[in-house]
């Protein structure tokens, strides 16, 4: 489709000679067939490529271009590469005005337009009579001169699939409507009304809101009526009809699956008389495919915006040029836009717990569904002290679990408030842990969706039954909620993800945040407190203990539970925890709606100077560690420990037990250590016959802690 001056030169000359090609297309192409008819009064070539004023060949009635017309965009003319202007079909048109466009007793209106939607072409300023170069009735192909119609039987939809070069001449009460140089009708008005100013192109004349979508080129106005030869020779001025070759089939192409969108990509074609690209959708590999571009598109790139989530689509792209040859459909291509849901699962972190972790996040479930028959039980306890429910079915209170819990009420009709709170009423919070857990409720961790402010964030909630951090004899609690969340941009991908750590909190950008081979982020848990880190190393916190989450120990993904705000045990308002130190409901915690602040209020990302840290060494600790031997005693170890006499003693002793391979099933003991040596005694998690490992760590007053001493026993 593309040939130099000598090729063109030998196809006009072989046109003529058939009588297919004018000799107005021979001597100097479509802009010349046109200044050089008879009668011409205005002829707007819309080649501009900035301003708003559309030159007028003829210089005697410039055009306005209103509603901010696109200029630049491919044309019409095969054999030219003067451009078109493009329309929006909002509020974009052409208005010309003067007076010697007035047409009477006689007339012609021409131009190239790549119809896309739309009612008219080119009308005058009318509403209901007056004159219109094309328009859609009924789906059919119409026109007007002065107040009388004409249906044409052509299709509409003829007219949409590219480039077309249109015509209506009036002489007297004679008209004749042309489509690419052919006579389409011929008719008879009977009406009178002259041409009421100015024309509008692109739009339905003077009715309100009525514009056109597409492209137009090339329009004429003539106070004669063109006769059919000389509509022809315009038409194959304008038109290579011996061009029958398509362009070639895009290649190349992609599809990229976004949030609410699909992005498609191909590379982009040679072909010098290109007129765009089609992208054509369907569910079933061998179709049917419906285009889903409003307009051709000039870039190779194409965004389709009209997905459902989840919905499985197939895609395949075409290319046309001016002459309307399309090429074959390209190579198919899939995407799944994911919903919200699929989103929540994919960026669900991945937990690396510090070495001597106890308590893993688990189902919340376990706090309220936790009791051992004949001995204990986990209550729901209003403000006064007085139990609402019990977890043992065999109690006389009502039946505790996740699902009695709601807001107002609970599910017994009980109004709910927020001074209630649940009580594990106990003190074997790491037995109970571990029952719970080999139960079937381990490694859990709760999402949601929030949007807000033209912003979405994927929340994640991480429950732990016990907290053990003592700090100076405080800050053990019974229930703690962790927390991670990941702000998402226009297209579903994430940009920036923010922790929680202990009253504070750190936001990372995405490219700083450590991820798994799948793109999962990771959450580095630091020990007891459950604070959660970007990077591994060791957090220090002032007169507080240090927090150590290094990523040594269990590593989880765990299953994720989708949540919303009406989620019963979610919705509920009440405290975890009967400890003074017991977290609040995730809803009547700040960051619970206020996603944006809490990524704004948060520090600036430490990730980068930490991971560099752990990865090239570890820092000596000052503090020494304990020298164990151990001994298996049926289902418990001795642990006994030394202290080095030259240094100064540690103050507590973490000892902490579980079987080979499985870090999870830890039992771990803190101990006050009151001499050089000692004796600790450890229960094994029960099942655990095999081999097990036991280790061992020592901290200082104000937390700081020692290397840790690992022990197999078979």
């Amino acid at each position: 489709m593309s040939g130099g001056g000598t090729w063109r030169a030998w196809l006009l000359a072989a046109l003529m000679m058939l009588g297919l090609a004018g000799p107005a297309e021979a001597a100097g192409g479509y802009p010349q067939s046109v200044t050089d008819t008879a009668g011409l009064l205005g002829y707007w070539r819309l080649g501009e490529r900035s301003g708003t004023t559309a030159a007028d060949v003829t210089g005697r009635a410039p055009g306005s271009l209103l509603g901010g017309v696109s200029l630049g965009a491919h044309g019409g003319l095969s054999l030219d590469a003067d451009t078109a202007a493009r329309f929006d079909g909002v509020d974009d048109e052409l208005q010309t005005g003067d007076s010697s466009l007035a047409l009477a007793d006689a007339g012609s209106l021409e131009s190239w337009f790549f119809w896309e939607s739309g009612v008219a072409l080119m009308r005058d300023n009318t509403t209901g009579s007056g004159w219109i170069l094309a328009y859609d009735s009924g789906r059919q192909v119409a026109y007007r001169v002065r107040g009388s119609s004409f249906t044409t039987g052509l299709a509409v939809s003829q007219l949409r699939d590219g480039w077309h070069h249109v015509a209506l001449t009036v002489q007297g009460q004679a008209t004749a409507f042309y489509v690419d140089g052919e006579p389409v009708h011929a008719g008879t008005t009977s009406g009178s009304a002259p041409v009421a100013l100015p024309w509008h192109v692109m739009r339905n004349g003077a009715v309100t809101g009525q514009f056109t979508r597409g492209r137009a080129d090339e329009i004429a106005v003539y106070d004669r009526a063109l006769n059919a030869e000389t509509v022809r020779a315009h038409f194959l001025a304008g038109r290579d009809v011996a061009d029958v070759t398509p362009p070639a089939v895009p290649s190349g192409v992609t599809a990229t699956a976004r949030f609410g969108s699909v992005e498609v990509d191909w590379s982009g074609n040679g072909e010098s008389d290109l007129d765009g690209y089609d992208v054509f959708r369907g569910t079933s590999p061998t179709g049917p495919f419906a285009r889903v571009n409003a307009s051709r598109l000039e870039a190779s790139t194409y965004t389709d915006t009209s997905v459902a989530a989840g919905t499985t689509y197939i895609y395949v792209v075409t290319a046309s040029d001016v002459a309307n040859n399309r090429s074959a459909n390209s190579a198919t291509v899939t995407a799944t836009p994911p919903s919200t849901t699929d989103l929540l699962r994919q960026y669900a972190p991945e937990l690396r717990y510090e070495t001597q972790e106890s308590y893993f996040a688990d189902s919340a479930a376990e706090m309220t569904d936790n009791y051992v028959s004949g001995s204990q039980t986990n209550y729901l306890v209003d403000g006064s002290g007085t139990r609402i429910a019990a977890a043992n079915p065999a109690n006389a209170l009502a039946d505790l679990s996740l699902g009695f819990l709601g807001n107002p009420l609970y599910a017994d009709g009980r109004a709910a408030t927020d001074s209630d709170y649940l009580d594990a009423a106990n003190t074997t919070y790491q037995q109970d842990a571990q029952r719970m857990r080999a139960a079937g409720y381990g490694d859990r961790i709760y999402g949601r969706v929030v949007s807000s402010a033209g912003r979405t964030w994927l929340q994640y909630w991480i429950f732990y039954y016990y907290n053990p951090q003592n700090v100076i004899g405080f800050g053990v609690h019974e229930g703690d909620w962790e927390f991670a969340q990941v702000a998402l941009d226009s297209d579903g991908a994430p940009t920036v993800a923010t922790y929680a750590q202990h009253d504070s909190s750190e936001r990372c950008v995405w490219s700083q945040v450590r991820r798994t081979s799948a793109g999962a982020p990771v959450v580095y848990v630091a020990l007891a407190s459950h604070a959660s880190y970007f990077a591994p190393g060791v957090a220090s916190r002032g007169w507080l203990p240090d927090d150590y989450h290094r990523g040594d120990g269990y590593r989880v993904r765990p299953q994720l539970e989708v949540i919303t705000p009406s989620t019963p045990f979610m919705a509920w308002r009440g405290r975890w925890g009967a400890s003074s130190s017991s977290p609040i409901a995730p809803r009547r915690q700040g960051k619970w709606g206020d996603p944006a602040g809490f990524e704004s209020n948060a520090a600036a990302c430490t990730a980068p100077s930490s991971a560099a840290t752990a990865t090239r060494r570890r820092p000596r600790s000052s503090v020494p560690a304990p020298q164990i031997r151990v001994r298996r005693l049926g289902g418990e170890v001795v642990v006994d420990y030394r202290f080095p006499a030259t240094r100064r003693r540690p103050v507590t002793l973490l000892v902490s037990v579980a079987p080979a391979g499985a870090p999870d099933v830890a039992t771990a003991r803190r101990t006050t250590i009151r001499s050089r040596t000692g004796t600790v005694r450890l229960a094994v998690a029960s099942g655990a016959d095999g081999p097990v490992v036991v280790q061992a760590s020592a901290f200082s007053q104000r937390g700081t802690r020692s290397a840790v001493k690992r022990v197999p026993v078979s």
